[in-house]
């Protein structure tokens, strides 16, 4: 009987024990797929994109002035600081393009800006791709006549084409009263801040008018005053200052385009008799190229010399007929 006994409370509790080891250790479940929701949770995170305000430096915040500018809004001066006309200007922006309202420099519309710019200058234009920049000269008593543009007081205004030196005279160049038959070259000048920054361009001035006029082979001789001047008696002396120059540098017409402003050159011409020594021309004369012009046809670097060949037909219009 205890036997028996025995091996019942035996098997009974081998059962327990077989019951315990199952319910502590159940099989895995074919639907706990946590850790895989779990990478694709993280995984898809990164994909994740928003509307981030970009902190702008001073010179990004002028190109973005330059180029709001450009789209015909109204930032005010590109100083480089956000004040309230150019936030009210990306307000602007962002109402007519369909944006966020903020006046922030979010990513959204700092890409669609971008985006404008592109299509503005992929856009073609009705105009010619240089149009003609203008020239003016200051003249005493010159007659007016018609002009595409308004004349002030008795300026006379000369159109240059900005490809090529060819210019046409809207007023005629007012005669000087005797026939030069000489000229002599005094040493041009230049502020001395120009002198410093452009210092060839005193030079390459002169060179271009000097080979112009000789290539129009009106005059008998034409020598710089280190030369010696000849029949002074018939020889009318030149002299030039220049007094105001900016040449957008290559990297930076290519960078900014239009954006970055005109090329221009102003000068005083002074002709002088050399007889009586008696200054019978005094011309206040400038030049500036479009900047859209500019971006095509490459003016900025040959303004100078596109300036003297202006300056040298001058020069011989000025002469009273034979």
């Amino acid at each position: 009987m205890a036997n028996k006994f025995y091996k019942t409370f035996f098997l009974f509790s081998l059962v327990v024990i077989l019951t315990g080891c199952t319910a502590t250790n159940p099989p895995p479940s074919d639907t706990e797929v946590k850790p895989e929701l779990d990478t694709q949770t993280s995984a898809s995170a990164p994909k994740a994109t928003s509307n981030e305000i970009k902190k702008l430096s001073k010179q990004e915040i002028i190109q973005l002035q330059q180029q709001l500018s450009t789209l015909g809004y109204k930032p005010g001066a590109a100083d480089g600081k956000l004040g309230k006309g150019t936030l009210k200007a990306i307000k602007k922006f962002q109402q007519e393009n369909n944006l966020a309202e903020t006046g922030h420099t979010d990513t959204n519309t700092l890409s669609m800006v971008e985006q404008k710019i592109k299509e503005q200058t992929a856009q073609p234009t009705p105009q010619a791709p240089s149009p003609p920049a203008s020239v003016s000269t200051s003249q005493d008593n010159a007659p007016k006549k018609e002009a595409p543009e308004p004349v002030k007081q008795d300026n006379k205004q000369v159109e240059q084409n900005t490809d090529q030196a060819d210019q046409t005279t809207a007023s005629p160049v007012k005669k000087l009263e005797k026939q030069y038959e000489n000229l002599v070259f005094s040493t041009f000048t230049a502020k001395p801040e120009i002198a410093k920054d452009s210092p060839k361009a005193v030079s390459e001035l002169q060179h271009s008018m000097m080979t112009a006029l000789q290539m129009a082979n009106r005059f008998k001789k034409i020598t710089t005053a280190s030369e010696g001047q000849a029949g002074a008696g018939n020889t009318l002396i030149i002299k030039a200052d220049i007094t105001e120059l900016r040449i957008v540098p290559v990297a930076a017409r290519m960078w900014a385009g239009p954006m970055a402003g005109s090329s221009g050159l102003e000068l005083n011409l002074q002709l002088i008799d050399s007889a009586t020594q008696k200054v019978v021309r005094d011309e206040k004369m400038s030049s500036w190229n479009n900047a859209f012009g500019a971006s095509y046809s490459g003016t900025d670097e040959t303004l100078v010399d596109d300036m003297g060949k202006i300056v040298a037909q001058y020069i011989i219009d000025s002469m009273p007929t034979r």
